[in-house]
């Protein structure tokens, strides 16, 4: 096949969130992030090219033909098998030196006892945000290809733009807010051959003084079917997420921090809400504290269908589910510090535990507001209900995020949110606001709907909408 003409993009890739594609376990950490050659971390092209691969089949799949031109044959043993017509390279970081990674802990909490499950901690390595990867890519049109595809190669480009400026996630923990990439100052470059050939070795030597770039037609993205929250808090008490340094001169434990600001992480929310949605199902099917295989059942099905599992028995078929439900890590500004002395007290003499004397430094209530981001794909109308209950329990303070929640920590006072619900190319919207004690609902009785569409499928009295 002869190349009658090559399209290239050029630009850079920020990652706005912290970024986790492993390696596997390593000698010192449970999963190390990829490295090159020279011990610095990059972005894979697989990974890339399989999330745009995705997403581009989310918001434009209905041209099969296409998808498989540009992003080659699913299956290889296809009689008509075809290769990919769109090449990445590795997203390397533009500044290796500056590149900060860091190592974070996380638990896994028991559902029932709400407690961390024994055995069950374990730490990972992050790339710090804020960081930006070159983005490297070429789309090559031949001669024999279809005539109609090699014409849509703008367009191909323009959608392929619109899904990097809006954001794309990659690596481990997608869905907990990890890996979120948007792309800066991409510009492109054509060349039809034979008349463009110089004008190629020389872009070859790294000479682009005669080159016009382009950009392609500004695209919007279609609305996929999806449930956004956008919800303001600020801090009741205080909140403590654990972060422990090696420095003596720091407190044995302080709260969790990126690029110098608290955090919450998605992980930490995340698995808030989802011990929370097993509580509240729990509760409406009136069984309380007593173990009964149905009520398992109803719970195990409902949540991992929306928050998804890993199912460690490799006899059954199916071993993963990907989450529905995504949050977005948070930043906080305007939170006071300060330093706690702490003692361990011996509950036989009432006395103080010898060498049980240990300093913490949680975040407490000053000046902070605290936005969070989540919500579901593809929801169904009852979970559209179920996510309202978990804003609920956490606007009024009976969902609490983080540790130490025994001695009051992890509190928030809602003060604004925002529902948006996308669904059939249309936008539906609610809003709650509450000042100075006067709470506004725009639209509680769609509210209730939705709720009650919740409580009917937890109790059986509806199937799934």
């Amino acid at each position: 096949m002869k190349l009658v003409s090559k399209v290239v993009m050029i630009g850079s890739l920020v990652n706005e969130s912290p970024l986790l594609i492993g390696a596997g376990q390593g000698q010192y950490v449970d999963m190390e992030i990829l490295r090159g050659y020279d011990g610095c971390s990059y972005i894979p092209a697989t990974a890339l090219m399989g999330v745009l691969r995705h997403e581009y089949g989310t918001y434009f799949g209905a041209n099969v033909v296409e998808e498989e031109y540009f992003f080659g044959s699913p299956r290889s043993s296809q009689t008509d098998a075809m290769q990919s017509h769109f090449i990445l390279d590795d997203a390397l970081p533009v500044n290796r030196q500056a590149v900060r990674v860091v190592v974070r802990d996380g638990i896994k909490i028991n559902g029932k006892t709400g407690i961390a499950e024994y055995g069950a901690k374990y730490d990972y390595e992050i790339v710090e945000p804020g960081y930006r990867f070159s983005l490297y890519g070429e789309v090559n049109v031949n001669k024999d290809d279809n005539d109609a595809i090699m014409a849509d190669t703008d367009d191909f480009l323009s959608h392929i733009m619109a899904i990097l400026k809006n954001g794309i996630h990659v690596g481990s923990k997608a869905r907990t807010g990890f890996g979120k990439l948007r792309c800066e100052n991409v510009c492109f470059y054509r060349f039809n051959f034979p008349q463009d050939g110089e004008k190629w070795f020389r872009y070859l030597d790294n000479d682009v003084t005669d080159l016009i770039p382009y950009e392609p037609l500004p695209l919007s993205l279609p609305l996929i079917d999806k449930v956004v929250v956008d919800a303001d808090f600020y801090l009741k008490r205080s909140l403590m997420i654990g972060a422990y340094s090696v420095d003596p001169e720091l407190p044995d434990k302080t709260h969790l921090e990126s690029q110098q600001r608290s955090v919450i992480p998605g992980t930490a929310i995340k698995g808030a809400f989802r011990h929370q949605a097993e509580r509240i199902i729990r509760t409406l099917q009136q069984y309380g504290n007593v173990v009964d295989n149905s009520v398992d059942t109803v719970v195990d099905e409902f949540c991992q269908d929306l928050f998804g599992y890993v199912n460690t028995n490799t006899n059954e078929s199916s071993h993963a589910k990907s989450s529905r439900f995504f949050v977005e890590e948070a930043a906080l500004s305007g939170e006071t510090r300060m330093i706690q002395s702490r003692i361990r007290i011996d509950r036989f003499t009432g006395g103080v535990t010898s060498g049980a004397l240990f300093h913490e430094q949680p975040i407490f209530h000053g000046d902070e507001t605290i936005h969070l981001t989540f919500g579901i794909v593809s929801p169904c109308q009852s979970e559209l209900g179920l996510i309202l209950l978990l804003l609920k329990d956490l606007w009024t303070g009976h969902l609490p995020l983080g540790g130490e929640i025994g001695v009051g920590r992890g509190l928030l006072v809602g003060q604004y949110a925002r529902l948006t619900y996308f669904h059939d190319g249309v936008q539906e919207s609610m809003t709650i606001d509450e000042s100075d004690h006067n709470l506004t609902f725009s639209n509680v009785d769609l509210a209730q709907s939705y709720v009650q569409k919740f409580i009917d499928q937890i109790e059986g009295d509806e199937e799934i909408q």
